[in-house]
């Protein structure tokens, strides 16, 4: 139970930090910066945390045409019950200003899941597919090889 009361402090905490960074990262003439918004989130809270208080958000707000589809459906991608206590953590801003830190948020949550692309290796360039050394090949087919391609 304490562990239970402690998360939910947590998601409160998360919540508020979310909507002073939403309504702090306002530049003028209607621009907003929410990468640092959300880079400020996730930092004290974690994508995790930062990811369910905005489901939670988005969930319990269902009804209003301001948020995405694309927003609305990854939010009901989160199993979050249907709860009293589950109140205390929706983010109470503009819905407009909310959905477009929610798309800063998973943007950055899918570049830090993406695996880093594995280049091959000088050593594997020089194996044959059978697995044996071949020769190394002269700077002219290389450049042969690179015009054909």
């Amino acid at each position: 139970m304490n562990q239970y009361a402690e998360s939910l402090r947590k998601n409160v905490s998360c919540t508020e930090l979310i909507y002073k960074a939403v309504n702090d990262c306002y530049m003028g003439d209607y621009r907003y910066d929410f990468r640092a918004a959300v880079k400020e989130a996730v930092d004290q809270f974690g994508s995790e945390r930062v990811s369910w208080v905005l489901a939670n958000t988005v969930q319990r707000k269902d009804f209003d045409g301001r948020f995405t589809a694309n927003n609305k459906e990854w939010a009901n991608t989160f199993p979050i019950p249907d709860n009293r206590q589950n109140a205390y953590f929706m983010v109470e801003t503009h819905p407009a200003l909310l959905d477009a830190f929610i798309r800063y948020h998973r943007e950055a949550a899918q570049l830090i899941k993406k695996p880093a692309e594995k280049k091959p290796s000088a050593r594997g360039e020089l194996h044959n597919d059978n697995g044996s050394l071949q020769p190394a090949k002269s700077k002219k087919a290389l450049v042969k090889a690179e015009i054909e391609i």
